[in-house]
């Protein structure tokens, strides 16, 4: 299995969850999978989902993804734009690259 198609999952779960209340509350920015208005990107942002076999693959994304939208908040990003997933052995992490837009 190529990580193209699970990535595109990826892409798709990222920007549904954005819709989700308290994803949103836990940081200020929002998860897009295209840019739009006016944005300058601040750079790569990496988040982890780490755990072992009694851990899911939803959960260690949604740590995933909680710990990509802190890093972009951290840069003062109002969106990011999921890139990639990577599956490592008690490992998932999430690429994006941060941006502020208007």
């Amino acid at each position: 299995m190529t990580t193209a198609p699970r990535s595109s999952i990826v892409l798709a779960a990222a920007v549904l969850a954005a819709c989700r209340s308290d994803v949103a509350s836990r940081a200020p920015v929002s998860m897009t999978d295209l840019r739009t208005g006016d944005c300058v990107s601040l750079g790569d942002v990496q988040g982890f989902g780490v755990g072992g076999s009694h851990v899911s693959h939803d959960m260690q994304l949604d740590w995933a993804r909680s710990d990509v939208l802190a890093r972009a908040a951290e840069l003062g990003a109002t969106h990011v734009v999921f890139v990639s997933e990577r599956i490592e052995p008690n490992r998932l992490t999430l690429e994006g690259v941060a941006y502020r837009c208007r």
